[in-house]
Order: C-alpha cells, then structure tokens, then sequence
C-alpha cells in the first residue's frame, strides 16, 4: 500500500478524525467509507434518470411482476 499527503482545510481534518475517533476507524477508512456513500449516491441517481428516460415496457413489467411475485408498489398508478 502506498501513502500520500493529501491537503485539506482543518476543519475538514478535524471531522475526519472525529468520526475516525468515534467509529474505532483509520481516517483512511473514513474517507473510504465517504467516497463508497459518494459512488452509491452517483450510482442510483444515474440509474433514476435512465429509469425515467426509459420507462417499462407492458412485457417488462410482466416479467418484473413474475419474478416479484406480484406488482411493484410505487406510489404511481401502473
């Protein structure tokens, strides 16, 4: 594993290292866990926008409710 210095405000130092104390965590595992929430964020708001740009098909939604084992409630009438 290589190291690097990384430059940041000292406000920012101080939340790192007080969720890094609180947690039992290195502030590399804090930054770690903070970028996977970032990388999970990214991920379903592009999954949200081709979900809206490609809504289901009749047969699509047939297969989801088969493999579901009944319709998907969503809070939009289907």
């Amino acid at each position: 594993m290589s190291i690097t210095t990384i430059k940041v405000t000292t406000d920012l130092r101080q939340r790192v290292q007080t969720h890094a104390r609180r947690r039992h965590l290195s502030q590399a595992e804090v930054l770690e866990r903070a970028l996977d929430l970032l990388d999970r964020d990214v991920f379903f708001e592009q999954l949200r926008r081709d979900v809206a740009e490609h809504p289901e098909t009749p047969d699509e939604r047939s297969e989801r409710e088969q493999w579901l084992g009944g319709p998907l409630v969503t809070g939009e009438n289907q």
